[in-house]
């Protein structure tokens, strides 16, 4: 730490946030943003956005003296990026369009989080590009980073597979930047922007990287892309270790790790024997974990903003470790309780004998969902849960088989 760091050092969470009340003032004269210190955010009502700032503000304190002011620009726009005006003529907007890769939860978790602010939720065009990561178009510009929804496709006369294919073409014309191998067989980027994640959208520019075995990207951040081989347990390995690191820093995104198949990216895990699959699986559930616990945290807090008395019990996602030294996530289905639950790799079952909770057993999580299937039902939340719809039978569950946890 410099001496001049030392003598100023970062703001207290309140004064941030008026440092970033501020700036969103002094871009948008006409605006009323809105300081909310219990969720710590900025929001502008029903029309507007909202900034939730507690990785803002982790990111401020992180940062050197002579970059905090850029952070507090930069959360500052987010402010005024969905408000910017849009050019009225496609051909104007078409240099600034590029992808974006995201974690799938971001959106989902908008969803639930901004009504609870009576802030509108943003109209996002989007498809998944996996089971866990969306890809969207966004209008970049030096200022400001847009996300385009479907009725502006619909004005420019154009759709969104359209743009986004001319957003792929830009995001290659800015991609010539060679990779650099932090250890032989591991490779991670050098562009010097907020693009890296979304560069796992250009598969045939990781296709040329030479790894051992099927290449295997990991994104923690939006500016970082590491690419190794399926069959370099060391380099899974380090990256996991980076990947870890990563976790502990500002606007973190996952900790899964995905395979290139064919042009398709899906979630990967080496076999169980491999030495790096203890590294690998353990971020992948620790991220899923994370996901649930703020899912249900969500869930909770708008069904008591619903005043639903009936509401159902949000169950957790738990981990374990097996007899056999595997990861495993599991959820509890109890009798007489009408829960989500998440979907997990076990489901414990606990029944209620006079009025007291008595553990039955674990079963497989893919097979007790198949086989009672009758009990629930799935819901559109991500991560994925499931309403449970009564209590299996002994006889139903005595034939999963159940076994002891």
């Amino acid at each position: 730490m410099s001496i001049m760091e030392k003598l100023f050092p970062p703001a207290s969470r309140e004064a941030f946030a008026r440092r970033v009340l501020r700036k969103i003032k002094k871009l948008s004269p006409n605006s009323s943003p809105i300081f909310d210190p219990d969720e710590f955010s900025i929001s502008k009502g029903a029309s507007g956005g909202v900034i939730f700032l507690d990785n803002a503000y982790a990111e401020y304190c992180a940062s050197p003296l002579s970059k905090r002011a850029k952070v507090i620009d930069f959360y500052a726009r987010l402010n005024t990026a969905a408000t910017d005006t849009l050019p009225d003529d496609f051909a104007k907007a078409k240099p600034h369009l590029l992808p974006r890769v995201r974690e799938r939860f971001y959106l989902a978790s908008m969803k639930l989080a901004l009504p609870l602010k009576n802030a509108k939720v943003p109209e996002v065009a989007s498809r998944l590009l996996n089971n866990d990561l969306t890809v969207e178009v966004v209008y970049d510009t030096p200022q400001s980073m847009a996300s385009i929804g479907e009725s502006q496709f619909l004005k420019w006369g154009t759709t969104f597979d359209a743009a986004l294919q001319i957003a792929r073409e830009n995001l290659w014309k800015i991609s010539n930047e060679d990779f650099i191998q932090v250890q032989p067989g591991l490779f991670v980027g050098t562009w010097e922007d907020f693009h890296a994640a979304s560069r796992l959208f250009l598969h045939d520019l990781l296709w040329q990287i030479p790894v051992n075995g099927a290449h295997v990207a990991m994104i923690p951040n939006r500016q970082t892309l590491f690419v190794t081989g399926d069959q370099d347990a060391a380099s899974l390995i380090k990256m996991a270790e980076f990947v870890t690191a990563a976790a502990a820093e500002p606007r973190f995104m996952t900790g899964s790790a995905f395979r290139l198949q064919g042009s398709t990216w899906q979630h990967f895990l080496p076999d169980p024997s491999s030495p790096a699959y203890i590294p690998l699986r353990k971020l992948h559930i620790e991220s899923l974990g994370q996901m649930y616990a703020e899912q249900k945290q969500l869930l909770e807090r708008t069904f008591e903003k619903q005043q639903l008395l009936d509401a159902p019990f949000v169950a957790s996602c738990s981990g374990m470790e097996s007899p056999d030294g595997r990861l495993l996530t599991y959820a509890v289905w109890t009798e007489g309780i009408d829960s989500l639950i998440p979907e997990t790799d076990l489901v414990a079952f606990v029944a209620n004998v006079n009025g007291e909770s008595q553990s039955l057993g674990m079963a497989d999580g893919p097979a007790a969902r198949q086989k009672l299937a009758d009990l629930l039902r799935f819901t559109d939340d991500y991560p994925p849960r499931w309403h449970t719809l009564g209590f299996p039978s002994r006889d139903r569950l005595d034939s999963l088989p159940l076994r002891s946890p």
